[in-house]
C-alpha cells in the first residue's frame, strides 16, 4: 500500500493507466469537435478564442462540427480558423464570436466564399468583453484581421457600422 492507504496498481493496470495518460496528453492540442443538431448548440476552437453558436433550426440533422485553428491563411491575418464540415450550408445563420485581450475596435471577421474573402455580416464589437461577432450561413474558413482603413482623425473606420460615434464633439 502507498502512504494514505491507497492500493498500488498491478503492472497490467499501470500500463493501461500510462497509456490513458499519454492519450489524454496527446489530445490537449487537438481541435474541438462536438455534435450539433436541429436543437442548436455551440462549438469552440481548442484555444477557446472562437465560438460558433448554432441557433435552433440551423442544422436539419445531427452533425459533427469542428473548429480547426489554421497555421497558414490570408496575409496579415491575426488568426485563422476553419469550421468543418467546410461548405455545409446552414438553414439559419450561426453566430461566430472571436475573443481576445487586445483592442478589437478595428477587428473584422472574414469568411471564405469561393476564391474571395467577404466580411461576415451582422458585425458587432464589444470592446469591454474583447469580442467581435459576425454571422455565417456556410461553414468555411474564418479569418480575424485588423481593418486598415482609418478616418481623417486616425481612428479606425468601418463602412459597415451604422452606429459610428464620428459625430463632431465640439472639439473635445
Amino acid at each position: 500500500r502507498r502512504p494514505g492507504g491507497a492500493r498500488v496498481m498491478g503492472k497490467h493496470t499501470s500500463n493501461i493507466t500510462v497509456l490513458g495518460l499519454f492519450a489524454a496528453v496527446a489530445m490537449v492540442g487537438c481541435d474541438r469537435r462536438d455534435t450539433v443538431g436541429p436543437g442548436g448548440g455551440e462549438v469552440a476552437s481548442a484555444d477557446g478564442r472562437v465560438v460558433v453558436e448554432f441557433p435552433v433550426g440551423a442544422l436539419d440533422e445531427e452533425t459533427t462540427i469542428m473548429v480547426d485553428e489554421l497555421d497558414d491563411c490570408l496575409d496579415g491575418a491575426v488568426a485563422c480558423y476553419e469550421v468543418w464540415p467546410s461548405g455545409a450550408m446552414l438553414m439559419v445563420p450561426a453566430r461566430v464570436t472571436y475573443f481576445t485581450e487586445n483592442d478589437v475596435s478595428d477587428t473584422i471577421l472574414l469568411g471564405a466564399h469561393g476564391d474571395t474573402w467577404m466580411r461576415l455580416p451582422d458585425r458587432t464589437v464589444d470592446a469591454g468583453a474583447g469580442t467581435v461577432q459576425g454571422s455565417i450561413s456556410v461553414l468555411s474558413e474564418i479569418v480575424v484581421k485588423h481593418h486598415v482603413d482609418r478616418d481623417d482623425h486616425g481612428h479606425p473606420h468601418d463602412d459597415d457600422d451604422d452606429d459610428d460615434d464620428d459625430d463632431d464633439d465640439d472639439g473635445q
